[in-house]
């Protein structure tokens, strides 16, 4: 411990001007939550369902693939239901052979199982418990990365995205996002929905275009080619079609590129016909150049359809051979552009994104409970201090020295560690002065109590420091252990509340046990005290 004076009050003093350094200026250091400088609250959920779905898919055609054309074991129908794939119609004598094969590949992720249908044997396969947790996890982990690049390409300064619900037995599936200072709400909105799933599929060149589905299908005899696949038109990357009813388009199943295939994104213009309307330019990786090149090159004069979401927003002809880079038309807007552009830079989400929750506070409300949080911790420090000097007279103004030494503490505190500060984190702050005020009543009672017993004043002010602090050590720890709870489990403004809480605690240990003393200590060596003012 500590016994010289002149060391302790330089050591307070060393502690002050790094605190004071820490948060000046406080408008550059500090940063304001939502609730204090406007923006918005957004619970979203990932729809995992679609992921699960699609692995299934693509399981059950490895799956028909293995069979038909590595191991040439006949089957009737590899069919998907719920979370599980069944093949039907095998025949007796290839049945085991099948189930070792679909074990040796699929026994990690799958639970097989068999039955008898018709008299033919059918094999099971039942996506496991544990393996269906993994796919949600890495999905909705996938989700808060992109969303995460998506905002910060975006520009919104001290976004806080964290993942929340889950449960027992279940996964995380819910992003709480936290967007201080936003201006464009449904902007901001559409950016986080949008999934920017990106494919490029050839156009069937015989089969007709924009009609409705069952006119395509009467085209091929009712069934349509092996390969190919129906997608919806809608003539431009919004969810409203321009053309009256639901038109579509026949494309090879297999893209030519996706948007995995792509290094960048940027706004542009397309120029043909000597109109200039809004278009999003992208570059290739080498593998996406490779593909691009070859499937355009073979098939000059005919359509790509350019997917996106699922739905073809245009189909532009192929007019010659291209490799590294292209460009995506059909956007309505130069803002749209930005924000395709944007979303593929970032990368497609996995996963559809709900909108469970929206909240948005108004910077002018921001305003308000800025005056309000500061007036209410004002009125209260006044009193305290007014209080504090009536009951303890001299020795009270060592307590009012404490608690601004707490408060510069706290603030350093928080501009150090680039905490966001919101309305409930000013409510700490006004709890840290009742406890900060607490402490030193604590131990000024105490001291008052050991000079009733007739002991002189530099022993009553050692006893009273000694045998009050364990006692503020007690009610402190307490605390901070259900502020570290807090913050463990609590959203964006529960946090805060626990951050201010903490650093507040901490700074009050300092302060009443530490510096308190002291001053105490420093007045009594420089002065003859005989007679405490307490």
């Amino acid at each position: 411990m500590i016994k010289n004076v002149r060391t302790k009050l330089i050591i307070a003093l060393v502690v002050i001007a790094a605190s004071v350094w820490a948060f000046y200026p406080p408008s550059e250091k500090i940063n304001l939550g939502l609730d204090l400088k406007g923006g918005m609250h957004l619970v979203l959920e990932v729809q995992t369902e679609r992921v699960i779905q699609g692995e299934l898919e693509q399981a059950a055609d490895n799956i028909r693939r293995l069979l038909r054309e590595d191991k040439k074991i006949p089957f009737d129908t590899v069919r998907t239901e719920a979370q599980r794939i069944l093949i039907e119609g095998l025949p007796e004598n290839n049945f085991e052979e099948a189930r070792q094969t679909l074990e040796d590949y699929y026994g990690r992720a799958y639970q097989l199982d068999s039955r008898y249908e018709q008299g033919r044997p059918t094999l099971l396969l039942e996506m496991q418990t544990q393996y269906v947790h993994e796919l949600e996890r890495s999905t909705v982990q996938q989700s808060r990365e992109t969303l995460t690049r998506r905002i910060d390409a975006y520009g919104v300064s001290e976004p806080n995205i964290q993942l929340f619900g889950g449960g027992e037995g279940s996964v995380e599936k819910q992003i709480i996002v936290e967007l201080p200072g936003v201006e464009d709400p449904e902007e901001v909105k559409e950016l986080l929905k949008k999934t920017a799933s990106l494919q490029l599929q050839l156009v069937h060149p015989t089969a007709p275009r924009y009609v409705p589905r069952q006119s395509i299908l009467e085209s091929f005899g009712g069934q349509l080619p092996e390969g190919y696949e129906l997608i919806q038109y809608t003539g431009h990357s919004g969810q409203e079609s321009r053309i009256e009813g639901e038109t579509y388009l026949l494309v090879k199943s297999a893209p030519v590129i996706t948007g995995k295939h792509m290094t960048g994104a940027r706004p542009s213009q397309d120029s043909q016909m000597g109109l200039s309307r809004p278009a999003v330019s992208f570059t290739l990786n080498s593998e996406g150049a490779q593909r691009f090149e070859q499937a355009t090159a073979e098939n000059i004069g005919k359509s790509l359809a350019i997917i996106l979401d699922g739905k073809a927003i245009s189909d532009p002809v192929i007019e010659g051979k291209i490799s590294d880079s292209g460009i995506i038309t059909g956007l309505g807007s130069p803002r749209e552009a930005e924000i395709l552009a944007l979303s593929l830079r970032s990368g497609a989400l996995p996963a559809d994104i709900l909108i469970l929750e929206e909240r948005t506070v108004g910077p002018s409300l921001g305003l308000e409970s800025i005056k309000a949080g500061i007036n209410a911790m004002l009125l209260g420090l006044v009193l305290v201090i007014l209080i504090i000097v009536v009951y303890y007279r001299l020795s009270g103004l060592n307590a009012i020295i404490c608690l601004i030494i707490n408060m510069t503490i706290l603030m350093g505190a928080l501009g150090y560690l680039q905490g966001v500060l919101t309305l409930p984190g000013i409510a700490g702050i006004i709890l840290t002065i009742g406890m900060a005020v607490d402490s030193n009543v604590l131990i000024f009672e105490r001291i008052r109590e050991e000079l009733l017993l007739g002991k002189a004043v530099r022993t009553a002010v050692e006893a009273g420091f000694s045998k009050a602090a364990l006692t503020i050590l007690d009610a402190n720890v307490t605390t901070l252990i259900a502020a570290a709870f807090l913050y463990q489990f609590g959203t964006g403004p529960i946090r805060g509340f626990a951050v201010t809480l903490t650093a507040g605690l901490l700074a009050n240990l300092f302060a009443a046990i530490f510096v308190s003393r002291a001053i105490f200590e420093s007045v009594l060596d420089r002065w003859q005290v005989k007679k405490l003012s307490i």
